[in-house]
């Protein structure tokens, strides 16, 4: 289905507000609608995802930032926001940093930074943007999925602000929608889900189902802890884009952003939300268990993988090549090698 001149089933209203709740006058000239494509239903968004939707309105940001601006030159050090109340310092070094990469196989466009002594998650460290380690731990791999990217730029947030159950449902979703087919957008996931700002870590933010009873992804609740102080900075177009939908360009946020969400707000209307839940909730439960659905072996077969895995298999093949021609022809050489590589399982093939 074509995004142009296309009508939202996800009817967005929107102002643009300052801190004491009135219309903000720097924003009066600003292009501020674009049209996309949901998955589900087509979607209308603010460019600088500055929305208010039933429930959610925006509060200022801490600091003016330009963070749908080409970033020329990084800032040596970050500036602090104040946004968290309990921020640790990061435990991750520079001598960490490759195996990080091959453990998770990020790719080598993406370009990783250690943080200095005193920056936090929550800084403003200007062209890069905050991942932290146990995101990976959970399965996330690059590209980023869709619908992570569409709802951190319909709340105006940034990846690193998402707790780990959050990230729990949407990569749940993508592998248990894509396994049975199933077209799933933003006006799913809102018909389904509500967003919580965390009553404690306040700038955290998790997706709550509208109805316990009917949780599309369930077995998500665990004992995270120990996650806080191992994150990185990175950038690059894998990770803050721009992508491009319906003839647009857009990009996600690159610094923390603080919303207050007033209660569970009610569902913005979706035309195929109920029929494609139905569907989800007849899949046997054990179907939608995270830990069914959150494992290597779903992934690397998903689209999330799929790209990562074919990189490394050409680059696996090339590597036997070459050591077949430097010891000639001896392939239990090669065999040797890949064995002792911690991403030998991602090259076996399917």
């Amino acid at each position: 289905m074509s995004s142009d001149h296309t009508t939202s089933d996800l009817n967005i209203n929107w102002t643009p507000s300052d801190d004491d709740g009135g219309v903000d006058s720097r924003l009066h000239n600003v292009d501020r609608r674009v049209t996309i494509e949901d998955p589900s239903t087509p979607v209308s968004i603010n460019a600088r995802g500055m929305l208010e939707q039933g429930a959610v309105y925006a509060i200022a940001s801490a600091v003016e930032h330009p963070e749908y601006m080409e970033v020329l030159e990084a800032s040596t050090f970050g500036c602090p926001l104040g946004i968290l109340n309990d921020s640790p310092t990061s435990l991750v070094t520079e001598d960490m940093l490759p195996g990080i990469r091959t453990m998770y196989g990020i790719p080598d466009d993406i370009e990783l930074r250690v943080p200095r002594e005193h920056e936090r998650a929550d800084w403003d460290v200007l062209g890069w943007t905050c991942l932290y380690e146990y995101t990976f731990c959970l399965s996330f791999r690059f590209p980023i999925p869709q619908l992570v990217r569409r709802m951190l730029l319909y709340y105006d947030l940034t990846p690193s602000q998402l707790m780990p159950n959050t990230w729990r449902i949407l990569l749940g979703l993508g592998v248990l929608c894509e396994r049975h087919s199933i077209q799933f957008g933003l006006g799913c996931l809102f018909h389904n889900y509500y967003l919580k700002e965390h009553l404690v870590d306040t700038g955290r933010y998790s997706l709550v189902p509208r109805n316990k009873k009917k949780e599309l992804i369930i077995d998500t609740k665990s004992n995270d802890r120990n996650w806080k102080d191992t994150f990185l900075f990175t950038k690059g177009p894998p990770v803050d884009g721009p992508w491009r939908i319906g003839g647009e360009e857009y990009q996600y946020r690159r610094v923390w952003n603080r919303y207050e969400v007033r209660g569970v707000g009610k569902a913005p209307p979706c035309a195929v939300a109920p029929e494609r839940t139905k569907i989800l909730l007849e899949i046997p439960a054990a179907q939608r268990s995270v830990s069914n659905l959150l494992t290597e072996g779903n992934f690397r077969p998903n689209r999330l993988w799929r790209d990562e895995v074919a990189k490394k298999r050409a680059a696996a093949q090339k590597k036997k090549q070459a050591a077949e021609k430097s010891v000639g022809g001896a392939p239990a050489v090669v065999e040797q090698i890949l064995d002792s590589s911690p991403e030998r399982s991602l090259l076996k093939k399917r």
